[in-house]
């Protein structure tokens, strides 16, 4: 039974009592009022249902993007040993610094650090600067979160890099 269905069937019962025109009125109208407010909650329910279904499938895919490789919580293998790297070095280090130590080029290695950073693994300690004598490169050093990711994480990165 739709609100106004339910309405009709107040007033009909109302009726057969016997109680006044005033009472079934009265009922009428608040009959009324209760299958509007009804109605304006399934509209309300629709729309969240609606936005429920948006958000699990926001979330379904932003959790692909982080899985990326099927592997869940995983890194890149390669990313992995740079975060090791991190770990090692206990200090800050420039994407300058990773190329090197990882014979890569300067795009790979900051896109290896835009991963950390995004996973908030390592964080930015020094911002790049431009000086008289050219620029002076970001420096990163590893959080806590990068730490327990290495003591989690240490058989499966130490396995990548044999």
């Amino acid at each position: 039974m739709g609100p106004e269905e339910i309405v009709q069937e107040v007033v009909r019962i109302a009726s057969g009592t016997g109680v006044s025109e005033d009472v079934v009125g009265l009922l009428e109208s608040k009959a009324t009022t209760l299958a509007w407010q009804i109605s304006e909650l399934e509209k309300q329910n629709a729309a969240l249902l609606e936005e429920n279904h948006r958000l699990d499938a926001e979330i379904k895919r932003l959790q692909g993007q982080l899985e990326g490789n099927g592997k869940g919580d995983d890194l890149d293998p390669k990313t992995g040993e740079i975060l090791k790297y991190f770990y090692d070095q206990n200090r800050d280090v420039s994407d300058f610094e990773i190329a090197s130590h990882f014979h890569m080029d300067m795009k790979s290695a900051s896109k290896h650090t835009e991963t950390l950073l995004k996973r908030k693994l390592i964080e930015t300690t020094w911002e790049e600067i431009q000086t008289w004598h050219g620029n002076c490169p970001p420096l990163f050093c590893i959080v806590d979160a990068g730490r327990n990711y290495i003591k989690t994480n240490w058989a499966k990165i130490r396995q990548h890099s044999h």
